[in-house]
């Protein structure tokens, strides 16, 4: 309904209208078309479904349409919990529970170490100007060995002792497992010319590295925050490193494992003092004092993951206190990147902020790729900076 009381269709009506009439996109040979509805079950919209899952298969609007589910169409609930279900929508549709560990974090590492079994499907998106996210490199005999053993090491074999460590935010096994892989993929595409050059025995040292560095963030970059952050990072490390196996990182008295990066020129690890931007005092009389931005190790590396993080398409939050920084961090970070390359967009949430206004914001950046289809100007990367996400 509008706000002058005026019904209209909705997402969900649209889309079930679509298939039932086999329009547009929907034919009448596919063998099925499913809508997937992600969220929680609530009753004031669940009970508008209840003649479409029970034996009428009929969507009865407030228009008086009605859209019958024909053989091919089929709805499928994702949802955390059934709390505000009623006893009438369970029983009408088929319940299956599945545990964070019947399926784990497996099926993900595996799909991503058989890369090359997928390559012609990536191939093919590639070379169409919608999809442009960049197909990731077949890994070597040596990558895929040791990879698959540190992944079966750190998150099998050792992962009970990080199932202890004070996270910052909630943080699951198979979103671990998914940053470690992005990281991988990032680090692998900045250093890999320099890896594929050197002697065996170093090559297998360079992945061994590449991994540590990708899981020390893809585990450890939640732990810490609170009043013992530091405590916290500091026992993380500590148990890192007693896992690290023959490639340790440097014993240096007060560092832990987030101080250093792997360096493939060197093909070690290198503190992150030698990557901070020195400070250059702006030549304008008139810039602001606040505008002022003295960089340091943290801020080098916070930047350093958000890049790899870009490269590889993957969404980064940042979770900090009031005035941590954290806006100042990731406006310094787009405002040096690539113009030629990236775009970005700043979305400011505020209390009044409503699902509109963040389509709006969202859509100002787009341009019709095809009919139904948006994307950004040409092959760029579309980056979206939400501030605030709190409110």
């Amino acid at each position: 309904m509008t706000a002058s009381e005026e019904w209209m269709w909705g997402v969900f009506s649209t889309v079930m209208d679509r298939m039932s009439q086999a329009i547009e996109a929907y034919k009448t040979d596919q063998t099925w078309k499913w809508i997937v509805l992600d969220g929680i079950v609530d009753t004031l919209w669940i009970e508008s479904l209840n003649t479409v899952m029970d034996d009428n298969k009929v969507l009865t609007l407030v228009s008086n349409a009605r859209i019958p589910l024909t053989e091919s169409m089929r709805l499928l609930f994702e949802v955390a919990n059934l709390e505000n279900a009623t006893l009438a929508t369970v029983t009408r549709g088929g319940v299956l529970f599945i545990n964070a560990t019947d399926i784990g974090w497996k099926p993900y590492m595996e799909s991503w170490l058989n890369r090359d079994k997928y390559r012609v499907a990536s191939e093919k998106d590639k070379s169409n100007n919608i999809y442009k996210e960049a197909v990731p490199k077949a890994f070597d005999q040596y990558a895929f060995t040791i990879f698959s053993s540190l992944f079966e090491k750190f998150f099998t074999t050792n992962y009970r002792y990080f199932q202890k460590c004070e996270y910052i935010a909630p943080f699951n096994e198979v979103c671990q497992v998914m940053a470690t892989c992005a990281i991988i993929d990032a680090v692998l595409e900045e250093h890999d010319a320099n890896i594929q050059q050197l002697p065996e025995d170093d090559r297998r040292e360079a992945y061994q590295r590449v991994f540590l560095f990708a899981a020390m963030w893809g585990i450890g970059g939640a732990v810490g925050g609170g009043e013992n952050g530091i405590r916290a990072q500091k026992d993380f490390s500590s148990n890192f490193k007693s896992h690290q196996g023959k490639t340790r990182f440097p014993d240096d008295e007060g560092t832990t494992v987030f101080d250093y990066y792997y360096n493939s020129e060197i093909n070690d690890w290198q503190k992150w003092d030698d990557l901070v931007i020195p400070y250059e005092h702006p030549e304008d009389e008139d810039f602001m004092f606040s505008k002022i931005l003295v960089h340091s190790i943290q801020t080098c590396r916070l930047q350093k993951l958000c890049a790899y993080h870009v490269s590889r398409r993957k969404p980064v939050l940042f979770i900090g206190n009031s005035g941590t920084g954290k806006t100042v961090v990731i406006k310094d970070f787009l405002s040096r990147t690539d113009p030629e390359a990236v775009t970005f967009a700043n979305i400011n949430f505020n209390s009044y902020t409503t699902a509109p206004d963040v389509q709006i914001n969202l859509e100002l950046k787009l341009i019709n790729k095809t009919k139904e289809i948006k994307g950004c100007l040409g092959a760029k990367i579309l980056v979206y900076f939400v501030d605030d996400l709190n409110m």
